[in-house]
């Protein structure tokens, strides 16, 4: 495989893709089971919830939840792209350096 980066930018990708992972997983999971603590990051409008809460029964701001975890587990899911190339990065740096070592 290609050497795109080096050991120290590798380790890093890996710390910040793990961190990301944890951190978009559990937001993730926390729209999914519709948190009133995060009800400010849905892309609507104070009109739309109160207008929504009565006539649709909430049914838009569900919708504003579902697709806000969703987005959050695609991140995710990009995060886990980023760990599997600077794991490959740094396995192949050390590999490289444990050849050239002897």
């Amino acid at each position: 495989m290609l050497k795109i980066c080096g050991p120290k930018l590798a380790i890093t990708g890996i710390i910040i893709s793990v961190w990301g992972l944890f951190q978009l997983v559990l937001m993730g999971v926390f729209f999914f089971v519709e948190s009133p603590a995060l009800i400010e990051d849905l892309p609507m409008e104070e009109h739309d919830y109160i207008q929504d809460a009565y006539q649709n029964h909430g049914i838009k701001i569900q919708a504003a939840y579902r697709q806000q975890a969703l987005n959050c587990w695609v991140c995710a899911g990009l995060y886990a792209l980023l760990l599997i190339f600077s794991g490959q990065q740094a396995f192949q740096s050390l590999r490289q350096s444990s050849y050239t070592g002897m």
